[in-house]
């Protein structure tokens, strides 16, 4: 049996060369990753927020950069780290960044929503829940921010004045209480919507 797994092991790392898809390995979390969110393609490169049951999400580069011989440019490889955004006191389940790559949320156990600069790691905002947040995700524009978790709610916000929400939509189907796990904004029409584990909306 293990010798099994072992040739198993050994193919699946075969086929992989083959394919010249080695495996980038980024060190720096200290427990499991819950979320992994990659950015558009932007004229400085992709990005990626990872969200982690250690409470510190972290910002990398997605991908690599060689300058050109003799510039004074910096480069970078993939999966290299950028920054940490410290704050949270649970753990992260959800991450976005918005096209830009300017605006990062985050979405905790710790019953919050974190906005942040990303090109600074400042926070920006502090979204308070009344139970843990599981999801959420941005607007193209990062101008308002949809959430959701244990609540069963949808909670839709302006950024630009995060204070308050600008509506909060129960989740009840068939008069149950429901947990969202999933809640995103539909690109095309700028419409949001959610998944339990049974259904979406």
């Amino acid at each position: 049996m293990a010798e099994a797994k072992a040739q198993a092991a050994v193919a699946a790392l075969q086929e992989l060369r083959e394919m010249s898809q080695i495996p980038i390995v980024c060190p720096g979390h200290t427990r499991e990753i819950n979320n992994l969110k990659f950015s558009d393609a932007t004229v400085d490169g992709l990005f990626m927020v990872s969200g982690c049951s250690d409470k510190m999400p972290m910002l990398r580069h997605g991908d690599a950069f060689t300058p050109a011989e003799g510039s004074e440019a910096a480069g970078w490889g993939a999966g290299d780290w950028i920054g940490t955004f410290q704050g949270h006191r649970g753990a992260v389940w959800t991450t976005t960044i918005d096209p830009q790559c300017f605006v990062a949320a985050t979405a905790s156990a710790d019953c919050s929503v974190k906005v942040w600069d990303a090109t600074t790691g400042a926070e920006k905002a502090c979204l308070l829940h009344k139970s843990v947040v599981k999801t959420v995700d941005l607007t193209d524009d990062a101008k308002r921010c949809v959430s959701a978790g244990y609540s069963g709610t949808l909670q839709l916000w302006d950024l630009e004045r995060p204070d308050t929400e600008l509506a909060t939509i129960p989740f009840r189907p068939d008069a149950k209480k429901v947990r969202i796990l999933q809640a995103l904004w539909d690109r095309s029409d700028a419409a949001e919507a959610a998944a339990t584990p049974s259904c979406i909306l």
